[in-house]
């Protein structure tokens, strides 16, 4: 179970059970998963929360088949192709300098970055921004992504069932939602001519709908509250990574029997100066803005 699931109540069975949520917002065609908000934390307009627990889940989500797929696949041409090149010519037929694997090797290397993106994104409903920019941060980085996708596969799974089991429910509470509304009005309208009756159902739906109304808004402002502490805790973890790599470069340049490189651009003593310097000019900026908005 996730550190992140609380004990809410889940829409579809209505136990009281630890329960993955998810914002929703009306579309033209029902209702839709809200977009990442990203580490701004902005809410689409009229977004609502529903919950589901895992039994509820495993019973009427689904997984993220496709993006799995893509990702093994990208795997086995990445994986593959290196094994490929690197074994002698007269066991694999290939010369040296031969081209054409380099191809299937950077179309399986692209599949191995990008399509863990739509997996990794599906976390975001029980993982902080910090821990999304870590695993998108570590796709780049050959097996090691790999082993950090696959620890992480039941939360991704869990969170993507969770979705697809609430889509149904979401689009039934907003018709719920419309009904009831729309009823209200037309006995609002009636104006004196309501019995007593009618009048305290539109009193306390007005109350009902007051009160939801600011619970959503404390749990926006817990959600921003949240998101604020996760971008800064991300811009002391970035300055701090900075100053490692800093050092690292330091060392390797005074000693004379290397050099660093940026996206395999080999960097001059100064070039590596000025770019740890714009690294750190970003980070105090990162580190300044989130401390306000803490």
């Amino acid at each position: 179970m996730s550190d992140s699931m609380t004990g809410k109540r889940c829409e579809i069975c209505g136990r009281e059970l630890p329960c993955t949520t998810v914002p929703f917002y009306p579309t033209a065609s029902g209702a839709a998963p809200a977009p990442y908000a990203g580490t701004r934390g902005i809410e689409v307009p009229n977004q609502f929360y529903l919950s589901c627990c895992e039994d509820c889940g495993r019973e009427k989500g689904e997984v993220p088949k496709t993006a799995w797929i893509l990702t093994l696949i990208g795997c086995l041409l990445f994986y593959g192709s290196i094994v490929l090149v690197s074994l002698p010519k007269s066991v694999s037929g290939i010369s040296p300098s031969a081209a054409w694997p380099v191809a299937p090797m950077m179309i399986g290397w692209a599949l191995t970055v990008f399509a863990p993106l739509a997996l990794i994104l599906k976390m975001r409903y029980e993982s902080s921004n910090g821990k999304l920019g870590l695993l998108i941060f570590l796709q780049f980085i050959p097996v090691i992504g790999l082993i950090a996708l696959l620890a992480n596969a039941r939360k991704i799974n869990r969170c993507y069932r969770a979705v697809s089991a609430l889509k149904p429910v979401a689009v039934s509470h907003l018709e719920q939602e419309k009904q009831k509304g729309e009823e209200m009005a037309r006995l609002a309208e009636r104006g004196e001519a309501m019995t007593e009756e009618q009048k305290k159902q539109v009193e306390e739906y007005e109350k009902e709908k007051e009160f939801r109304e600011k619970m959503e808004e404390s749990a926006r402002e817990a959600r921003q509250e949240q998101v604020n502490r996760s971008n800064y805790r991300g811009a002391i973890l970035g300055i701090v990574f900075t100053v490692i790599i800093a050092i690292i470069g330091i060392s390797t340049y005074s000693s004379g029997r290397g050099y660093m490189t940026f996206f395999g651009m080999k960097l001059s003593s100064g070039g590596f100066a000025a770019l740890i310097a714009a690294f750190l000019i970003w980070d105090v900026i990162a580190i300044v803005s989130a401390k306000k908005k803490k």
